[in-house]
């Protein structure tokens, strides 16, 4: 059996690339990569999430970098400063990370992969910073967190509130299929 990556184990990532660097910061609740081009294009800065793995999705931000791009690589879920799994993300640890930027009022591009394309639709209903998407499989609903031995909750919360949700566990497909 494969060996499960451990995406937070911050000596598995380099302090450069081959056209710039890469800083890790940590902030509130945000956490991830600042990949900064030596000779940087004029575009806004790319912000980059995996999805329900809990990857940054570093070797795309580094592939985008090395066009010439800013890239900011965060994780969501599962850094010391952030909860541990996919359950109840307090979407305000993309503030901590507008904050750590300093991206406050500045357009920004989101790219994010399944569960982290769709944190990056949700984003845009609170953050007008978000001024591009691109999404590879979104989903058009939010789902419940991942988390399957316990109770079912939102995947993300918004000032103290759950988000309403798909709770998985109890549609007519997986009912049909636990048959």
């Amino acid at each position: 059996m494969q060996e499960t990556e451990n995406y937070h184990d911050l000596s598995d990532y380099p302090e450069q690339f081959s056209y710039g660097t890469v800083r890790y910061f940590k902030n509130g609740m945000a956490s991830g990569f600042h990949l900064q081009p030596d000779t940087p294009i004029a575009a806004e800065p790319i912000v980059v999430f995996g999805g329900s793995e809990g990857s940054s999705n570093f070797p795309l931000a580094e592939q985008i970098s090395e066009q010439g791009y800013e890239v900011y690589s965060l994780f969501f879920f599962g850094a010391d400063n952030q909860v541990d799994t996919l359950n109840k993300i307090l979407l305000e640890f993309f503030q901590d990370f507008l904050d750590e930027a300093e991206l406050n009022n500045e357009d920004i591009t989101i790219i994010g992969g399944s569960k982290g394309a769709e944190l990056a639709l949700v984003l845009t209903n609170y953050y007008n910073e978000v001024h591009h998407l691109v999404l590879y499989t979104p989903s058009s609903y939010i789902y419940q967190g991942l988390v399957f031995n316990e109770e079912a909750r939102s995947s993300w919360i918004w000032e103290d509130t759950e988000m309403l949700y798909i709770d998985i566990t109890h549609n007519p497909v997986s009912l049909l299929l636990s048959n």
